[in-house]
């Protein structure tokens, strides 16, 4: 299950936004993985020009 936390966010710019982050509230188990959502997951922030731990 995931809990919504709502948060401010500063950007490069100064100006500061709310957003909404979804947590999942009980992490996975070790032998988890759900590699269609970490690739989506992936190209999403690969648009948005957000490291990743992969680059």
């Amino acid at each position: 299950m995931y809990i919504s936390e709502a948060l401010i966010v500063t950007l490069d710019s100064g100006e500061s936004i709310p957003v909404l982050c979804r947590n999942l509230l009980v992490p996975p188990e070790d032998n988890e993985s759900n590699n269609e959502y970490q690739e989506k997951l992936i190209e999403c922030m690969a648009r948005l020009n957000v490291p990743t731990a992969n680059a």
